[in-house]
């Protein structure tokens, strides 16, 4: 859960740091955009720096690629720990920023460091599930990760309401650092190879009797040259639905950041809690569509063993048939200024689809590579967090350009759609004293 809190919970608060550190949209967004392409490129994060919620999700994207192979090389549990205190570090670095150039940097290595849950998740869950079950295991690995859209927005939205929108780094401090905690008190090596080898040094008895020591030992583990990974994208069994996953995801949270601008502009004028709670929609769909899409997933994969594409073609059509229509809904209504509850309805569209696409194609990615599955991961991980950071670039120049358009066409008398960009809403601003 420590992922998606730390990519949504101060999106309801994107307009109070904007009038805070007086900068502009287009700065603030950059926070979230590169901190997801480092959860996917560095060589893309600082082109376009001018863009705080884009950056954070660019490296977001792009630390995967060390994670993944780290993981598969050296474990599972020490890659979440050292994970864990980078992002704890980071956090405290958000807190203190004191300008938008500081909290863009230490959101990048926030995204640098949470980057890793997820591709090690899938990891440990190609180290403790057979094939047949690891729909159904992605699936349940996902809710957790959807919660975030969840409570993460409606929690952001009442700490910034109430103490600034600093509180909400303060509360990922606390956080990462009890998620710490619990893993090093709890949480054992899962990584095939490696618990094999101490089960042989310790018990070499139990050793011989697993079932598939010969297969483990076979797969010596090897650190993958981060852009390794990439290379999976483009074999045509996973290329397909590693496309299909990166495009859904991306343009699912490109278009939800786009909300806390338009929603807090008339003609909805509403605040950051309440902002927040407009998020609920997309991640109950996703709370609901991730264990479906999973099991869907396993079902298609028992009636077809020999084809391993076939796991994911119910999914596919799920996606492809919810994920438009929630889009063009959704644009649709923030151009009009249309009723809220078409919003809530819309993102409901886009989280449904984007939840049941996921839970299949990770699933089908540790199947297809199990001796690489973290790897595997980072690499739609990577593509999933970089195409959503530059989608939030796209969308941001994009709303500039047709406020500034339209701006002087009718003189200044224009309106964009959230508002414009040249004149931001000025919510009212807590400063909380650390």
């Amino acid at each position: 859960m420590l992922v998606p809190f730390s990519d949504t919970i101060y999106l309801p608060a994107l307009q109070v740091i904007q009038a805070d550190l007086r900068t502009s949209p287009e700065l603030v967004a950059a926070s979230v955009s590169i901190y997801m392409v480092l959860v996917g490129l560095a060589g893309l994060v600082w082109g376009p720096a001018s863009d705080n919620v884009s950056i954070y999700m660019v490296t977001e994207g792009v630390a995967g690629l060390v994670w993944g192979p780290a993981s598969d090389k050296y474990g599972r549990r020490i890659v979440y720990l050292v994970s864990t205190i980078a992002f704890l570090g980071a956090t405290f670095g958000c807190i203190f920023a004191p300008n938008v150039s500081t909290l863009v940097a230490f959101r990048a290595l926030q995204g640098a460091g949470v980057s890793s849950f997820m591709t090690n998740g899938n990891g440990v869950i190609a180290d403790i599930y057979p094939p047949s079950q690891r729909g159904t295991a992605s699936g349940a690995f996902m809710i957790p990760l959807l919660i975030g859209p969840v409570i993460g927005p409606l929690l952001g939205g009442g700490l910034s309401d109430a103490f600034g929108w600093r509180s909400t780094f303060m509360a990922l401090a606390a956080y990462s650092a009890l998620a710490g905690f619990l893993l090093a008190a709890f949480v054992p090596e899962t990584h095939q190879f490696l618990v094999l080898a101490r089960l042989q040094q310790r018990q070499p008895a139990a050793a011989q009797a697993v079932k598939e020591r010969e297969a483990i030992q076979a797969e010596v583990p090897v650190f993958h040259a981060p852009w390794v990974p990439l290379r999976y994208m483009f074999e045509p069994t996973i290329c397909p639905h590693a496309v299909l996953a990166f495009v859904t995801f991306g343009t699912n949270f490109a278009a939800l950041t786009e909300s806390p601008g338009a929603l807090a502009a008339a003609p909805y004028s509403l605040s950051a809690v309440l902002i927040g709670v407009t998020f609920l929609s997309d991640g109950i769909s996703g709370l609901i569509g991730s264990p479906i899409g999973g099991w869907v997933s396993d079902v298609a994969a028992a009636k077809h063993p020999k084809v391993p594409e076939a796991r994911l073609m119910h999914n596919t059509l799920a996606t492809l048939l919810g994920m438009p229509v929630g889009l063009l809904l959704y644009g649709w209504v923030l151009q009009r200024g249309a009723h809220l509850a078409l919003i809530i309805t819309a993102q409901a569209l886009m989280g449904w689809g984007c939840s049941i696409c996921l839970a299949g194609v990770f699933g089908f990615l540790t199947t297809m590579k199990q001796a690489a599955a973290a790897a595997a991961a980072a690499m739609v991980q990577t593509l999933m967090f970089v195409s959503a950071g530059i989608l939030i670039i796209i969308l941001r120049r994009l709303r500039a350009h047709r406020a500034s358009s339209s701006s002087s066409s009718s003189g200044g008398g224009g309106r964009g759609v959230g508002g414009d960009a040249e004149s931001p809403p000025s919510p009212r601003v807590h400063t909380v004293v650390a």
